[in-house]
Order: C-alpha cells, then structure tokens, then sequence
C-alpha cells in the first residue's frame, strides 16, 4: 500500500469530525489541530488544503456561530438561476 495515500485518507476521514461540532471554540481549536497534522503530514495537496483552511478559518466558523441554520447554498442557487 502506499503510506502517502493512506495519511491523506485519514485526514480526510478525520475532517468529517469537524461538521458534528456545535460550538465555534471547540471547532475552531479542531480545525487548527487538524491543520498541523496536515503540515506535519509533508503531503503538498494536504498542506494547500489546509492553508485554504487557514486563510478563512473565521468565515468557516460563522458557520458554527450561526448555529448550522445557514448556509451559502441558497446564494448559490439564486446565483445559478440569474446565470
């Protein structure tokens, strides 16, 4: 087996812990966690998503500050249907 797509699958497998949170802290203190281990994990693809992340940790979290009632699916599809 090659060990690079095992590590990127198990990050991948751990974000999905991230939606069952419910409060902004413990989901942001989360998502740095699983931001490290992405850099610590040396995989180019892991550590671009990862700063991605970084870049708008703050908007991902209002998310969470809204309490999962909105999200920007209902921008997207006004956006569609204009187009």
């Amino acid at each position: 087996m090659n060990l690079n797509t095992v590590k990127a699958y198990l990050l991948k497998e751990q974000f999905h812990k991230f939606w069952e949170y419910k409060s902004p802290t413990w989901a942001g203190k989360f998502l740095d966690q699983w931001c490290e281990s992405a850099h610590e994990s040396k995989l180019e693809p892991m550590i671009k998503v990862a700063k991605m992340l970084q870049k708008h940790r703050e908007l991902i979290l209002n998310y969470f500050r809204a309490k999962k009632q909105f999200n920007s699916g209902i921008v997207e599809g006004m956006n569609r249907k204009i187009n």
